[in-house]
C-alpha cells in the first residue's frame, strides 16, 4: 500500500513540473516577441531627391573672358607647378581668355602670353573684382569693397595695416586707374589731399587750373584745414558738376553729388587732370 502511494505522488510531482516548464516556455517565447517587437528600426539614410543634390558645373567656359582673384597670378608654360615654369606673372583684375581646360589648370591668352594659370585664381564675376559704390554708404577698413580698392592698388598708402577707411586719394587714384590713366608720382610723401596741385605741379602728363573739367581730380582744403580730392564725372552746362569722392563730409563716406557752380566756387577748388 505504502508502495503504491509513493508511485501515485511521484506521478503527481511530474505532472506539475511538466505544466510548469510549459507555462514557463510560453511565456519566455512570448517575452521574446514582445522584446523584439519593442527593438527600434534600423536608421536608413533617405538619399535626396535628384534635384536637391548639388549640381557640379564648370567653373568657366571655354572662350570667356575672365578677371586674375587673387594680388598676383602666375602664367606656366604648360599645365603643371614646375621649377622655372613661370612665363609670365598678371596683378590683380587683369582681364584675359580662356581658352580650354587641363585638371586644376585653365589654359588662357592675355595679349601675346598663352599659358596656363590655376583655375582657382581667375574668376568670371566682375563684381567680385571691382567695388560697386553707393551713395552715404560707409567703407570701412573691413567693407568688401575697400579690400578690392586696396588690392586692385597693391595698397600703395599703407592704409590696411593701420585700420584706416577708405580715403579720398585712395578712391580718386583707382578712378584713375581704372581708366587707364595713371599718375607719374616724383618721391615726395606724404600724399595727402591738399598737397596733390602742390606734389604734381610741373609733372608729365598733369594740367591744373580752376575751371571744371569732366574726369578730372578736383581738390580743395576744407574749413577745419584738412584737404580733399574728389573725381568729376560730369560737368554740365551752368558749371555745376557731377562730383565722386570719399570723405568729404564724413569719414569713409562715399556720395555723388551734383554741386553747384555758387557752392563749389566757394571751395575755391582747383582741378587737376591727369593724361
Amino acid at each position: 500500500m505504502n508502495t503504491f502511494l509513493e508511485v501515485i505522488k511521484d506521478l503527481w510531482q511530474f505532472a506539475l513540473e511538466q505544466l510548469s516548464f510549459s507555462d514557463s516556455t510560453e511565456v519566455a517565447s512570448t517575452t521574446r516577441q514582445t522584446v523584439n517587437e519593442l527593438k527600434p528600426a534600423p536608421v536608413v539614410q533617405i538619399a535626396r531627391p535628384d534635384t536637391e543634390k548639388r549640381i557640379a558645373l564648370p567653373l568657366h567656359t571655354a572662350g570667356t573672358g575672365v578677371y586674375v582673384s587673387v594680388p598676383e597670378a602666375s602664367v606656366f608654360y604648360r599645365p603643371v607647378l614646375t621649377y622655372d615654369g613661370v612665363v609670365r606673372r598678371l596683378p590683380y583684375a587683369t582681364g584675359l581668355t580662356v581658352l580650354g581646360f587641363e585638371g586644376r589648370f585653365a589654359r588662357v591668352v592675355v595679349g601675346d602670353t598663352t599659358g596656363f594659370v590655376l583655375k582657382d585664381d581667375i574668376t568670371e564675376q566682375k563684381k567680385d573684382i571691382f567695388p560697386e559704390f553707393l551713395s552715404e554708404e560707409i567703407y570701412s577698413n573691413n567693407h568688401p569693397d575697400t579690400k578690392k580698392v586696396r588690392t586692385y592698388l597693391k595698397d600703395e598708402f599703407f592704409a590696411e595695416p593701420l585700420y584706416l577707411p577708405l580715403q579720398a586719394v585712395e578712391f580718386v587714384l583707382y578712378r584713375l586707374r581704372f581708366e587707364g590713366r595713371d599718375i607719374s608720382w616724383p618721391s615726395e610723401r606724404p600724399r595727402l589731399a591738399g598737397r596733390w596741385q602742390t606734389i604734381l605741379k610741373g609733372r608729365t602728363g598733369i594740367q591744373i587750373g580752376v575751371m571744371p573739367k569732366a574726369s578730372a581730380v578736383m581738390e580743395f582744403l576744407k574749413p577745419d584745414g584738412t584737404g580733399f580730392v574728389g573725381y568729376t564725372k560730369a560737368v554740365h552746362v551752368d558749371d555745376s558738376i557731377v562730383l565722386q569722392g570719399v570723405g568729404r563730409l564724413i569719414e569713409g563716406e562715399y556720395r555723388e553729388e551734383i554741386v553747384s557752380k555758387e557752392v563749389w566756387h566757394e571751395w575755391r577748388p582747383v582741378w587737376i587732370s591727369v593724361s
